[in-house]
């Protein structure tokens, strides 16, 4: 699990360490954010055909976890806890996109045709769905606190992840 060290300030102006909480929404998805974009910033670098293609499906792979938990998780607890948002009915639609794309790429090897072509596109689509989320619907969910969801969307994490080692463990 991901967690948030809670620092706090003592009466004598020393900061002491206080109970480890988990992190919040927001920050748990920027840094799957980061992860993402790492894993695409390794592309350029691959030496072989095989290798693009097992470090794209772990894109996707990673891909496929952030996505659940959002659609899951999250975007279901903003909305109850907010209502409507015009900023989360357009990363919904994001998502449908990017899960298009990579269905599209669902069992290709990068000397497939196009299929250089889908890895730039998905990276792209995924590039602007973080820039708009991060500049625009982030902030907004960073005022509502909403303790619950942050739990929920750790819990959910923890049990695609291991959905996915037991998968791989059993092929």
């Amino acid at each position: 699990m991901d967690y948030l060290l809670k620092k706090r300030a003592e009466p004598t102006g020393q900061t002491t360490v206080g109970r480890v909480l988990p992190m919040d929404s927001v920050s748990q998805l920027t840094a799957e954010h980061r992860k993402i974009q790492r894993l695409f910033g390794r592309l350029e670098c691959l030496p072989t055909a095989q290798d693009l293609t097992d470090l794209v499906q772990t894109i996707c792979d990673r891909l496929a976890i952030y996505l659940t938990i959002k659609e899951e998780v999250f975007y279901p607890g903003l909305s109850r806890a907010h209502g409507a948002m015009p900023d989360l009915d357009e990363s919904i639609v994001e998502h449908f996109s990017l899960r298009a794309i990579m269905e599209t790429l669902e069992g290709q090897c990068a000397t497939d045709p196009l299929f250089n072509a889908k890895v730039r596109t998905m990276r792209r689509h995924f590039a602007r769905h973080v820039e708009e989320e991060e500049r625009r619907l982030f902030p907004k969910v960073r005022e509502l606190a909403l303790t619950d969801l942050n739990i929920k969307m750790q819990q959910r994490r923890m049990q695609l992840l291991q959905q996915e080692h037991g998968s791989v463990m059993c092929n």
